[in-house]
């Protein structure tokens, strides 16, 4: 293929992603909803409304995303602190680097909290993660307490 041909044929492939990416923007042009194009484009599920929620479970997710990401953020961090100062890093540096990526973490949990489907299985995931996450900084920790003794 001559190097004018290919040059035509990449110009037609970007006009035909500009028209998709216009006609997806503009919506209206072929008469679809938002989440009838948020289906068909990205095959995601309809996000969750809380409007049909009842107030005992609207506070459930309050309570799991704040309490639950709390204690899921908290197991991450003392987890990476433990595992960056048994890998050599200063304390205050592996203490500073968790913090920065715990509050990054708690943001999405806060938010997954929300939009996930299943309360339950938020619960579960929150409680489950930070007991898991706990039991293995405390586990480093013993060893590197032990190994400095």
């Amino acid at each position: 293929m001559s190097a004018s041909r290919e040059e035509g044929v990449q110009r037609r492939l970007i006009s035909v992603r500009m028209r998709t990416v216009l006609i997806l923007l503009s919506g209206s042009a072929l008469r679809i909803s938002n989440r009838e194009a948020e289906g068909a484009f990205f095959g995601a599920a309809p996000p969750v409304s809380t409007v049909g929620l009842s107030r005992l479970q609207l506070f459930g997710r309050i309570a799991a995303a704040l309490l639950g990401g709390y204690a899921f953020t908290w197991g991450f961090m003392a987890l990476v602190i433990a595992a960056w100062f048994a890998a050599g890093l200063e304390f205050h540096d592996g203490e500073m680097l968790a913090a920065m990526l715990g509050f990054l973490l708690f943001l999405v949990v806060f938010l997954w909290a929300f939009a996930a489907r299943s309360q339950a299985r938020v619960w579960i995931v929150l409680l489950v993660g930070a007991g898991v996450m706990t039991g293995l900084a405390f586990w480093m920790q013993a060893g590197i307490l032990a190994r400095a003794a």
